[in-house]
C-alpha cells in the first residue's frame, strides 16, 4: 500500500479538501499504511467474540468492528467476524465502507480517534502534497471528482496532443448537461471515458480520468491523446464565454505548462497542440462533428497563449471603503450582513453578487475583502472572470457556524462575483462580517 494508492482511495470518495483530510487519518490509522489489523481484543475484552486473531479493527481506515457489526453483516452477508477481516482488508471495500461510516455520522470525521485526538494533523502536509499531485496541479482543482472505471492504458499518453470532444447530448439548452456526461463516463456498460468534463457556466469542472491514465475517448487515439468533453447540448447553443475562459485556463495550467502541450490549433496528429474530435483520423472516420463550427479556435488559442497581468499588490493605503459588521450599509443589502437572518444558497447553486448594490462599495472598486461565517459546508468564492479566488470548507456538524473566513475576490467591470456550493444535497447559510473595498 503506498501514499498514492490510498490518495486515489479517498478521491474516489471525498472532494478534494475533504480527501486530504480522510488520507491523513488513514495514515495514522494504518501507520502509514503498515497495518491493516488494529485494536487488540485485550483493551477491549468485553467485545472478544469479534476479535479475528487478537484485533477488532481492520483495514487501512481501521474499522472497530464492535460498532459497525450491523454494516459488515449486511455487506458481506455473513455473521462471521473473520469474513469481516477478509472484506475489510480490500482497499475497496475498506474506503467504502468508511465512506457509509462517515456519512452514517453526519458527514462527520468523528468516528476516528486519530481524528479526534487530532494526530492525523502531522499527516496533513504529505496528504496535501499526494492529493495536489494526484489532481495534476496545487492551483487547478476541479470541483468534483468522479473516477471513471474505463480506462484505456494506466500510463500517460504517448503525445502532446489534446482531443475537445462536445457531449452533444441532443437535447437543446440541457440544464443537466454537466452531470448527464459525467454520469454516462463513469458507466462501467458504457465503456468509455474522459479526462475532464467542463461545464457551461465557467466554473463547475470535473476530473473523471487522472493524467497519468488513458481514457476511452476516441478509438486508436486514445493512447496518444488527453481528451477534455466540453458541455454543450447541440451545436446550435455555441459556447459560452466563461466557459471558454475556463477551458483555457484549464488547458494552460494542466497541458500547456504542466505537460509540454503547445498552446496551438493542429489539424493533424502530428506535433503538439489541441486538435478537434471532428479533426482526428478516428473523428473523420467515425462522422464526428465536435467540437463543431461555434467553437471558435483563434479565440482559445489566444487565451492559451495569453497571460493575465495581476492586479499592483494591494496596502493599506489603497483602502477605500469598509463595512464593519452591517452598519451604515443601504438600499436593501443587510441581508448579507445580518447575522439575526442570514442569507440561505441553494446546494449545487451559483449565488451572483453585486459588491457595488449588496455591499454599497464604490463602482470602479478592484478588490473587495470579504469576511464571512456560513453554517457547516463547502463553497468556491469565484472572481468576476470565472477564475477561483478561493475555497472554503468546514465539516463541523450543520447548525454550527464555523469561524470567521477571510479573503479577497476580484470583480469584473459590473462589480460581480460569485459562490458557488459544491455540495449539491445541503444548502449554506452565509453572512458577511465585514467587506473592504481595494483600489479604484
Amino acid at each position: 500500500m503506498t501514499w498514492e494508492q490510498a490518495g486515489k482511495a479517498v478521491l474516489s470518495k471525498w472532494q478534494p479538501e475533504e480527501a486530504v483530510i480522510m488520507l491523513a487519518i488513514g495514515a495514522v490509522e494504518s501507520g502509514q499504511w503498515r497495518a491493516v489489523d488494529g485494536d487488540p481484543v485485550s483493551n477491549y475484552p468485553q467485545y472478544a467474540h469479534f476479535g479475528v486473531d487478537g484485533y477488532l479493527s481492520f483495514g487501512w481506515w481501521q474499522v472497530f468492528v464492535p460498532m459497525h457489526y450491523d454494516k459488515l453483516k449486511r455487506r458481506t452477508g455473513s455473521d462471521n467476524p473473520r469474513d469481516w477481516r477478509t472484506y475489510l482488508i480490500d482497499l475497496n471495500n475498506n474506503i467504502d465502507t468508511a465512506r457509509e461510516i462517515y456519512d452514517s455520522a453526519g458527514r462527520l470525521f468523528t468516528p476516528w480517534s486519530a481524528y479526534k485526538g487530532g494526530q492525523y494533523k502531522q499527516h496533513l502536509p504529505r496528504a496535501q502534497q499526494v492529493i495536489n499531485a494526484l489532481l495534476g496541479s496545487t492551483d487547478m482543482q476541479p470541483t468534483l471528482i468522479k473516477w471513471s472505471p474505463n480506462i484505456a492504458a494506466h500510463r500517460p499518453p504517448s503525445k502532446k496532443i489534446v482531443i475537445i470532444h462536445a457531449t452533444r447530448s441532443g437535447t437543446p439548452g440541457n440544464p443537466s448537461e454537466f452531470e448527464g456526461t459525467v454520469n454516462w463516463l463513469t458507466r462501467v456498460d458504457v465503456g468509455l471515458s474522459i479526462h475532464l468534463v467542463v461545464d457551461r457556466d465557467g466554473i463547475r469542472w470535473a476530473r473523471l480520468v487522472p493524467d497519468d491514465k488513458c481514457a476511452v475517448h476516441a478509438g486508436q487515439h486514445n493512447t496518444e491523446t488527453w481528451g477534455i468533453e466540453v458541455c454543450q447540448p447541440v451545436n446550435a447553443d455555441g459556447y459560452t464565454e466563461p466557459q471558454m475562459k475556463l477551458l483555457a485556463r484549464i488547458c494552460k495550467a494542466l497541458y500547456v505548462d504542466g505537460q509540454g502541450v503547445a498552446p496551438q490549433h493542429i489539424t493533424s496528429m502530428t506535433g503538439s497542440g489541441f486538435i478537434g474530435h471532428e479533426e482526428t483520423p478516428q473523428g473523420r472516420a467515425a462522422g464526428k462533428s465536435d467540437p463543431g463550427s461555434t467553437f471558435n479556435w483563434p479565440y482559445f488559442i489566444s487565451l492559451l497563449s495569453s497571460t493575465t497581468t495581476p492586479p499592483a499588490p494591494i496596502g493599506d493605503d489603497d483602502v477605500i471603503i469598509k463595512h464593519e459588521a452591517w452598519a451604515g450599509v443601504t438600499h436593501g443589502q443587510e441581508g448579507w450582513f445580518n447575522p439575526a437572518a442570514p442569507r440561505e444558497i441553494p446546494g449545487g447553486a451559483v449565488q451572483r453578487l453585486n459588491a457595488y448594490y449588496d455591499f454599497g462599495v464604490p463602482e470602479g472598486t478592484r478588490w473587495v475583502e470579504v469576511e464571512f461565517m456560513f453554517e457547516r459546508g463547502y463553497a468556491i468564492i469565484v472572481n468576476g472572470d470565472n477564475s477561483h479566488a478561493f475555497r472554503v470548507g468546514d465539516a463541523q456538524p450543520r447548525g454550527t457556524w464555523t469561524p470567521a473566513k477571510t479573503g479577497r475576490v476580484w470583480l469584473d467591470e459590473g462589480g460581480w462575483f460569485s459562490v458557488f456550493v459544491e455540495d449539491v444535497e445541503n444548502p449554506v447559510k452565509i453572512f458577511f462580517a465585514h467587506a473592504v473595498a481595494y483600489g479604484t
